[in-house]
């Protein structure tokens, strides 16, 4: 999976991009196991020893910061951690004898995730033996606009800058602290094999997010996509049915203009876009259908 000088690259920088170590297939199954256990996060009311929640998380609105030690919550997981073409990669950086030491899935949910601030991971797992390292697994596409990781080349190699505020472990640096020059950050850009017609029963698809949210230019770029336009949420609505409800001309212009069904109903009332445009005051709403 890489070569020689992709390995001395590494222990240079810190840091290795590699494309294509999991199918299409393989990253959409991962994809399905994390859709399921955020579901599954319904009910709760505080963290367990699967979940951190967001504060904003609330029983029938889930909203997950991490899933802990996903390897043990779902068996694909498990199956990703020992896919043969990532030891392949690990056994030329560190060597055949490989221990898992843990593991999780950092959400980063659009609006509402939490940040992740600058910090090194051997302050939060100190070893005696520095052949320790992080692998990332990009479920979806990372660029600029969605808060890509960025890391430091070169900062692996020491010192270990203090991650203290008042005498107690905060997890993260001070940048303004340390000596480290971050306009030389690098930001890990790359296609994590997205779907856009991925689906999260308590939320949607992702047309249904970025409709609920007003997010014309997300809403353009995923028709672009050509994202399913008359899905439903298990509530039944449709992403025109969520642009009707908030009134959104911007929105239902891009929806109508890719073919979305106008007269599609929710499917547990009836309501037509029409009627609830109509019902909801919404007179340029009208207008459009």
């Amino acid at each position: 999976m890489i070569s020689e000088a992709d390995a001395a690259f590494y222990r240079e920088n810190g840091y290795l991009v590699v494309e294509n170590v999991y199918a299409p297939e393989e990253v959409k199954a991962m994809r399905d196991a994390l859709a399921g256990l955020i579901d599954k996060a319904r009910g709760l009311t505080d963290h367990d020893s699967i979940y951190d929640l967001e504060p904003g998380h609330t029983p029938e609105n889930p909203r997950v910061r991490r899933i802990k030690k996903p390897f043990e919550a779902d068996a694909v997981f498990r199956d990703m951690v020992e896919h043969p073409n990532l030891i392949a990669i690990l056994s030329k950086i560190v060597s055949p004898d490989l221990r898992l030491h843990g593991g999780k899935i950092n959400i980063k949910a659009a609006e509402y995730g939490s940040p992740v601030e600058w910090h090194q991971d051997w302050a939060f797992y100190p070893h005696t033996n520095d052949d320790v390292l992080a692998v990332g697994v990009l479920l979806d596409d990372t660029s600029e606009e969605n808060g890509p990781l960025m890391v430091m080349p070169g900062s692996h190699k020491g010192p270990t800058y203090d991650h203290h505020v008042d005498g107690h472990f905060a997890g993260a640096m001070d940048p303004s602290a340390c000596d480290l020059d971050f306009s030389e950050a690098v930001a890990l850009l790359l296609a994590g094999g997205a779907h856009v017609d991925q689906s999260i029963a308590s939320v949607g698809t992702p047309l249904h997010v970025a409709c609920s949210h007003r997010r014309v230019e997300t809403v353009e770029l995923l028709v672009a996509r050509r994202a399913p336009l008359d899905a439903r949420m298990r509530n039944g609505l449709t992403p025109l049915l969520l642009a009707c409800t908030n009134g959104d001309c911007a929105v239902m212009r891009v929806l109508l203009a890719a073919g979305a069904t106008i007269d599609l109903p929710r499917a547990s009332t009836g309501c037509t876009p029409l009627f609830v445009a109509a019902s909801r005051g919404h007179a340029e709403a009208v207008k459009l259908l």
